[in-house]
């Protein structure tokens, strides 16, 4: 039986308690992002549309992530480790760098696993009177189809992928790191920078936009951020709204560019009937 078909079920909102930043997506960017509110104290809540045990991409060579070495040492990560863990002996050996995708996604983990929702696939976000945001994600069972809203959140940060659902919804209080971000800024590579380098610019986004979120945030007894004074042109680098801008902006462009040679190819196509025909005539 198709999912379509299945009995479902909605839920009223579930309170986000003292959660102040919603992360979509527990991947390198998410992961890394958390990590950095997690050390800070800063209350955040991460979605994920899978659920363990998971799987990995792997390869024929080692998995090579550049960045994860200065992610490592900033996030303090071999504190957490056990001194005979194989993920020590390889962070060790290699310069903290692992040698495959699950180590890395082990080491991130570790810390915020209790604050993961895995097996809830965002289907939308909204803005509600209050101007706090909504997270709607729905989770199947075996036999049915469980819709529900979590909330609210101060802050969203899309982290899940080159099909955002966060970077669709395009409003000022969302931010997108990782794949959500770069496929804006790489269009025109047709993916190939971002195969290549994805999961180390994930990990440097969520670096960057946590120290970012940390530097101009404070929080009071409620757990809510008190003020967010980030950059405009640092703000605009990771802002759905911005970012949702740019896009359009560029559509325009292209259209009115496309739009201009089809003109220019049919005036010089006129013009030289005009001139054929008056020569004729002549």
């Amino acid at each position: 039986m198709s999912f379509s078909r299945e009995p479902t079920s909605t839920t009223g909102t579930i309170s986000s308690g003292c959660n102040c930043i919603a992360i979509i997506g527990a991947s390198y960017a998410g992961l890394t992002l958390a990590n950095v509110l997690h050390n800070h104290n800063i209350p955040y809540k991460l979605y994920d549309i899978k659920s363990p045990p998971f799987t990995f991409v792997t390869g024929g060579t080692p998995f090579c992530v550049p960045a994860y070495a200065h992610v490592r040492k900033v996030l303090k990560l071999e504190k957490d480790e056990d001194p005979s863990s194989e993920l020590r002996r390889l962070g060790e050996s290699t310069n903290g760098i692992p040698t495959t995708r699950k180590d890395v996604i082990n080491s991130l983990q570790e810390r915020v696993n209790e604050n993961i929702n895995y097996d809830r696939n965002v289907i939308k976000i909204e803005r509600k009177r209050n101007n706090r945001l909504y997270i709607h994600h729905e989770q199947y069972s075996a036999s049915h189809r469980i819709i529900q809203v979590s909330g609210p959140y101060q802050f969203v940060v899309g982290a899940d992928g080159v099909l955002s659902k966060c970077r669709i919804a395009a409003l000022s209080d969302i931010f997108l790191i990782g794949d959500a971000r770069w496929v804006n800024d790489r269009w025109y590579d047709l993916g190939f920078q971002r195969i290549n380098r994805g999961a180390d610019i994930a990990m440097q986004d969520g670096i960057e936009l946590g120290k970012m979120l940390v530097k101009a945030s404070k929080i009071d007894s409620q757990c809510q951020l008190l003020e967010l004074s980030l950059d405009k042109t640092k703000r605009n680098k990771f802002c759905a709204k911005s970012i949702w801008m740019q896009r359009l902006t560029r559509k325009v462009v292209v259209c009115a560019v496309f739009l201009f040679i089809i003109y220019s190819y049919n005036m010089a196509k006129h013009s030289r009937f005009f001139f054929v025909a008056g020569h004729d005539l002549n």
